[in-house]
């Protein structure tokens, strides 16, 4: 079983006893997750436009040879 659920009710966990509202760390949770993932898409694509390089048509042979 995946480890984040864990990490999301010990994070809550940790929010109440330092009396902070539930709701408001959960969607504090959520938004450093979404920014954290689109970070990691932007650099992605900043790396991918100055490589020239796409990643879906290298690995695309390969899914091809799998299927």
């Amino acid at each position: 079983m995946s480890p984040w659920p864990s990490r999301w009710a010990t994070g809550i966990i940790i929010g109440i006893s330092a009396g902070l509202n539930p709701i408001r760390k959960a969607l504090k949770m959520i938004f450093s997750g979404l920014r954290a993932a689109g970070i990691t898409f932007g650099v992605g694509r900043l790396a991918s436009s100055l490589i020239g390089a796409e990643i879906g048509k290298i690995l695309k042979p390969l899914y091809d040879l799998h299927t």
